[in-house]
């Protein structure tokens, strides 16, 4: 990405799981992934961030521009969809893959993660 990032490519998807339990990036059982829709992802975010907002002050709040990194991480997702990125960029590792509608950015250690469906723009849903 740049001369302070690495990155590793993993076929599916790396094991994360943050650390209060919640497993990132991967479909429910029998590959039924109901948080593969944007609009199901935006929604578990705000009830798990500020349930009192509704889905456009949530959005509005929680939005926030793609870094440079964050746009090529975007770009590589959507062209590899089977496949995730394990990045260490300024000190953090980040997982970044396609999920059914997004693609997903996630800060393990931290158990924070954010939902992109334009490579532009990036969505709070976990923290």
């Amino acid at each position: 990405m740049n001369a302070k990032s690495q990155s590793q490519i993993f076929q599916g998807w790396p094991d994360v799981t943050s650390p209060n339990g919640l497993v990132f990036g991967k479909p429910g059982p029998g590959g039924n992934d109901r948080f593969g829709s944007w609009r199901e992802m935006a929604a578990f975010g705000r009830s798990y961030i500020d349930n009192a907002l509704d889905m456009t002050e949530y959005e509005a709040k929680f939005t926030k521009s793609a870094s440079t990194w964050q746009r090529k991480a975007y770009a590589w997702a959507i062209q590899n969809p089977e496949s995730a990125m394990v990045l260490n960029n300024r000190g953090q590792t980040w997982v970044v893959g396609k999920r059914g509608e997004y693609v997903l950015f996630i800060l393990p250690g931290k158990s924070r993660a954010w939902i992109s469906r334009d490579g532009k723009n990036i969505l709070l849903v976990h923290n």
